[in-house]
């Protein structure tokens, strides 16, 4: 036991949670490296990002492998990224005062932590309108999923918010196209929520533009049963659609409205 302690003591990063381990030698026994994901994606779009735009800044609320910006990557970055500690309304303020001066900001955090700041989305950042992108991660019934981080509530916490649109992609194409046009439109501020269970290619054709808000894309016409499939719901649907003997309207990307 005094050998994990020190291990966690001299790891804390890394330590901060841990999916199930060895007792004995702290090794993780369960092994996903191999496996792609959104967070991931999140930090190389970023870092390219980041590269070509000085104005790109990332912001976090001592999460930043929310969006997995571990040591290596926050180096690479260095000012263009700003970790504020367990204060996640200075860090809502943080994006909001960057957006108003020009700069492309954006925050990645947990869902279930984003709720400590309503208040700054809605004073700080809605009512004035700033263009900053907000980044969540475990929005679904996949990831945290305990009694103190459920992150099922983003949409109906924060989706009658004015001047807040949210965007809920359904594949990787789609996240990384709704991530890109919210970081370079200046209209209004953005909320993402990464899909959970796995990162979905399926071949589908991502938007370039979502500032048509407050429709639904249709992805297959049909009649008299309408099916809201949204993130990733719509390959579930999809397979339903295919095996179904009713024809049926498939919608998806709920997008919040500015209002």
């Amino acid at each position: 036991m005094e050998e994990l302690e020190k291990l966690a003591e001299e790891n804390k990063e890394d330590w901060h949670w841990s999916m199930p381990f060895d007792e004995e030698t702290g090794k993780v026994i369960a092994n996903f490296e191999n496996e792609e994901d959104y967070e991931t994606l999140t930090a190389d779009y970023l870092l390219e990002k980041m590269k070509k735009d000085k104005t790109v800044v990332a912001v976090t609320p001592a999460m930043p492998e929310t969006i997995r910006f571990n040591i290596e990557k926050r180096k690479q970055a260095g000012k263009q990224f700003v970790d504020v500690g367990i204060a996640e309304e200075q860090a809502v303020a943080l994006i909001s005062g960057i957006a108003k001066n020009g700069g492309k900001a954006i925050l990645g955090t947990s869902s279930t932590f984003i709720q400590r700041t309503y208040d700054q989305i809605s004073q700080d950042l809605c009512i004035n309108n700033n263009p900053a992108t907000i980044v969540l991660n475990f929005t679904s019934f996949a990831g945290l999923n305990d009694v103190t981080h459920l992150g099922i509530f983003t949409i109906s916490a924060f989706s009658h918010i004015p001047n807040l649109v949210i965007l809920a992609p359904t594949n990787k194409d789609e996240y990384l196209s709704m991530l890109d046009w919210s970081i370079e439109q200046s209209e209004h501020p953005v909320m993402i929520l990464m899909p959970g269970n796995g990162v979905i290619k399926d071949g589908r054709v991502a938007d370039k533009d979502y500032s048509n808000i407050n429709k639904y894309k249709i992805e297959e016409q049909g009649e008299k049963v309408a099916i809201l499939a949204v993130r990733r719901f719509l390959p579930n649907w999809r397979r339903s659609f295919k095996t179904s003997k009713t024809k049926i309207r498939i919608y998806t990307n709920l997008n919040k409205s500015k209002n």
